[in-house]
């Protein structure tokens, strides 16, 4: 390529992302000269959502490491929080929270470099990382029994890589050996995370139904996302009948079921987050919530009817 006129060379350079022309400068000295050496200067001139994606490039190689949203720099991939079960106890020396939000479920704090190094330890198939990849994509259980109120919730999570794009299937259990779920159906116990937009707020599903339809009416132009709410009621008037709902703005399936003794429901989700790349992307955002009662509205387009689609690419 070096027989190329300088001009082509250029030219070709042109259609090169940034952190790709910076590869292309360590290779020898001619494209070091070509491609420039100010590396510093040159990242001070682009936005911040460009610097953020040019860490991102430069992790997609380099093995050990992932780019930090709050940096803007490399971080070295903590050994122990990989291999910790419920990923929570190991964050970031920085302290950035790359974590699905408050929202998510306590017991496993899956997070956005978790995601992207299970990603690439899988692509590059390199057996010193398989302990880690391995850890990554265990499946995480964890069981809540209250004696007190004959009360139990249970959760599971199972990750998955799937054309090289991350999946995750959540799974909720809960039940109670005397009442029927009908009559503590608004009881704190329902507080069921699936997305920041399908979610049980305010106490359970009558009042959080309630708090999001009031949301809505203050915000102009937006409609309250009670999929979530719908799908439990739909659930207890046709006790064992799998309910499905599909979040509107990010890509989640989800299914309920209450028993025909009406004192058990299982809720499973399905999450589609996507393939390698920077914070920023679409593919991790969706599933972040955003901190405000925005999160369970709708106030522009929204996601196509995938008609299952996420739980599908999982069970095919």
């Amino acid at each position: 390529i070096l027989q190329l006129p300088l001009d082509v060379i250029l030219l070709v350079g042109d259609y090169l992302s940034l952190h790709d022309k910076f590869f292309l400068s360590q290779t020898c000295r001619a494209f070091r000269n070509i491609m420039g050496q100010d590396w510093e200067s040159k990242i001070l001139r682009i936005s911040p959502a460009d610097e953020l994606t040019f860490w991102a490039g430069l992790a997609f190689v380099f093995v050990d490491y992932w780019a930090c949203p709050k940096c803007y720099k490399l971080h070295h991939f903590i050994p122990l929080d990989l291999l910790d079960e419920s990923l929570s106890r190991h964050p970031p020396l920085c302290g950035v929270d790359l974590s699905r939000g408050a929202f998510a479920e306590e017991s496993y704090r899956l997070q956005y470099h978790h995601i992207q190094l299970a990603l690439k330890f899988s692509r590059l198939g390199n057996s010193y990382y398989s302990k880690y990849l391995a850890a990554l994509m265990k499946k995480h259980t964890y069981t809540d029994a209250s004696t007190r109120d004959l009360f139990s919730k249970s959760y599971t999570a199972e990750p998955r890589i799937i054309d090289s794009r991350f999946f995750l299937r959540e799974e909720w259990k809960i039940s109670n050996s005397i009442f029927s779920l009908v009559d503590t159906i608004d009881i704190h116990r329902f507080l069921i995370p699936v997305c920041p937009h399908l979610r049980i707020i305010c106490g359970g599903v009558w009042l959080s139904r309630r708090c999001k339809e009031a949301f809505g009416r203050i915000s102009k132009h937006a409609r309250a996302i009670t999929g979530l709410e719908d799908g439990i009621e739909s659930a207890l008037a046709h006790p064992g009948q799998w309910i499905s709902v599909s979040c509107p703005r990010c890509p989640t399936d989800c299914d309920i079921k209450v028993s025909k003794g009406l004192n058990k429901v299982k809720v499973m989700a399905w999450h589609d987050f996507g393939i390698e790349g920077s914070p920023l992307d679409g593919g991790w955002e969706a599933h972040v919530e955003s901190g405000s009662y925005t999160d369970w509205l709708t106030p522009g387009p929204t996601l196509a009817d995938r008609n299952n689609s996420v739980r599908n690419i999982w069970s095919d």
